[in-house]
């Protein structure tokens, strides 16, 4: 575990504040929700939770599942990075803040010639793309991202029962 050297003390109704910096390199904003643990009698872990990498080997399925369907690369993500892979073998990314401001929208979003990479340090310019954003009691959890070569109302169909498919696997 890494130290950061910052000392923080608990007030009288049990609250902590996380400095700044730590929330700003792990992207903690406001109403982020973060899984408490305690790892011994000594250690609490403090860990952003994402209800939509907690489905693990379901997303998985249904990234493989979606790309089976309409033959075009599929990625299921969180509001932060890629969860799981349909069609495509990649590292884990991180979205960019464009493609996060589209998921936020909370509507379908299709784009011709967007011409530009779904996630940091991606070296890959997608053309085309789907975003279908994963809303659970009116909050928005991620998306599903359809990467396509050529598009037909049925991929977009596709897109959008998944996207609601793995939002009834999150709640």
């Amino acid at each position: 575990m890494k130290k950061s050297g910052i000392i923080r003390r608990l007030d009288d109704l049990g609250r902590i504040v996380i400095p700044k910096e730590i929330r700003k390199t792990l992207h903690i904003k406001e109403g982020t929700p973060l899984d408490i643990n305690v790892e011994d009698e000594q250690t609490i872990v403090l860990r952003k939770f994402s209800p939509i990498m907690e489905l693990g080997n379901m997303a998985k399925i249904c990234a493989e599942v979606l790309y089976d369907a309409i033959g075009e690369h599929v990625y299921i993500t969180d509001l932060e990075k890629i969860v799981a892979l349909g069609g495509t073998k990649t590292a884990e990314h991180i979205l960019r803040e464009n493609i996060i401001k589209l998921v936020n929208k909370r509507s379908v979003t299709q784009l011709d010639s967007y011409n530009d990479t779904l996630f940091i340090d991606e070296a890959t310019i997608h053309k085309n793309i789907i975003i279908a954003p994963i809303i659970v009691e009116g909050d928005v959890l991620g998306s599903i991202i359809v990467d396509y070569k050529e598009y037909s109302d049925i991929m977009l169909e596709s897109t959008k029962l998944a996207s609601n498919f793995v939002s009834k696997l999150a709640y």
